[in-house]
């Protein structure tokens, strides 16, 4: 299972891994399910899962405001990886980053 968070534009997220991640960085809660593999990258953060019970599950990074302005956050994406035509989505939003 891949679970895809993209970040609006003006969104930079923290990774709590990194040896000089600062306090901010850590969530406020771990995800529900331990995901096997997690990668934090410049426009959003990717969780893959070997294997992922049906059910509903809790997902928490933080990301830091980089540009003041009026963004769309792009809707968070889930699929399967190699089993065709299982795809979900949640919706996007209009956020605002005020200095």
């Amino acid at each position: 299972m891949a679970i895809l968070l993209s970040l609006a534009a003006g969104l930079d997220p923290l990774n709590p891994a990194l040896a000089n991640a600062p306090r901010e960085a850590s969530p406020s809660f771990a995800p529900t399910f331990q995901p096997t593999w997690t990668a934090f990258n410049d426009d959003g953060v990717f969780y893959a899962y070997d294997s992922l019970p049906k059910g509903n599950y809790r997902f928490a990074f933080r990301a830091k405001a980089l540009i003041a302005g009026s963004f769309t956050q792009p809707p968070g994406e889930a699929e399967t990886m190699y089993q065709a035509g299982i795809y979900g989505a949640s919706a996007g939003r209009r956020i605002i980053i005020a200095k």
